[in-house]
């Protein structure tokens, strides 16, 4: 391919064979072909980009916003024959600026565990590796949960129990189980307004706090911000978010969390088959 100027825009319609065809020349299961309608028809700040060179396309990305002041970058593709000449470098610094010019702080992406040249060039550009993460990118149907046995909302009352607990936590805000309804592709970190008692649910027990839950609304939905405590307290508190899915009319629920995370989910039964694994890199605007 010619060394030509490259020029990134948005995507339209008219791309999708272009696109597939691309992403196929990459991978023949690649999932870019199920989201492209959606990802073109978006009206922003959201976005699926194009990048062409000499009349021909010859990268993707797509930028999504999953809540305010974080975006989330995904689908970054390159031509086999167009890798090598700094079009990813170009991608991250494009999707940072517009990532910033919406309004985020933060900006995130998940990566395959094996694909190596792509984490050298977001590492690169300002990225830092958060470690392995365990997607269940849509749980199809809630799964069964035991009734609720301790777990409840919070009240002014219990901020100092809170506090404490947050005190005690030895890991940061990208460490706890995230879930919502449908799609598990979300990595949502804390923001110094989440910690309010009203998006809190909590187990409690003799020695202090065993279990805190971090829910917050969204306009798809309740998403499930951090989830932390004894597996059984998880368990308890899941089953609550769980039945606030049902009582809101959600269907599904995706889950996120990482590999260290992976004890909480136990009760539910998952099978790991139906997991998939990748890194999840973060860097601040």
């Amino acid at each position: 391919m010619s060394t030509a100027i490259m020029q990134v825009r948005r995507a339209t319609p008219a791309d999708k064979d272009e696109v597939v065809a691309l992403s196929r020349a990459i991978s023949e299961h690649d999932f870019i072909a199920d989201g492209f309608d959606d990802w073109v028809a978006s009206p922003g700040p959201d976005g699926f980009y194009v990048a062409e060179q000499d009349g021909r396309i010859v990268g993707c990305y797509c930028l999504e916003f999953h809540a305010e002041g974080q975006a989330y970058f995904f689908a970054m593709r390159i031509h086999p024959g167009a890798q090598g000449r700094g079009i990813g470098t170009e991608f991250c610094r494009l999707q940072v600026e517009q990532a910033r010019a919406a309004g985020a702080r933060e900006i995130y992406l998940f990566s395959v565990l094996d694909n190596h040249r792509a984490h050298r060039t977001v590492e690169k550009n300002g990225f830092v590796n958060r470690g392995a993460w365990i997607v269940y990118d849509a749980v199809k149907q809630i799964p069964p949960q035991p009734p609720v046995k301790r777990a409840r909302w919070a009240t002014p009352d219990d901020a100092p129990a809170i506090e404490r607990f947050r005190r005690a936590r030895t890991h940061g805000p990208l460490a706890g189980v995230i879930a919502s309804p449908g799609s598990g592709w979300a990595v949502v970190t804390e923001g110094p307004t989440d910690w309010r008692p009203e998006q809190i649910a909590l187990v409690d027990g003799e020695a202090g706090l065993q279990g805190l839950m971090l829910v917050t609304p969204t306009d798809d939905g309740p998403l499930l911000r951090w989830l932390d405590g004894s597996p059984e307290a998880a368990a308890d508190l899941l089953a609550l978010f769980a039945k606030r899915l049902a009582d809101d009319g959600h269907a599904a629920m995706g889950l996120s969390l990482p590999e260290a995370a992976e004890p909480l989910l136990t009760p539910l039964g998952l099978d790991p088959a139906g997991a998939f694994r990748a890194y999840v890199f973060h860097r601040y605007t």
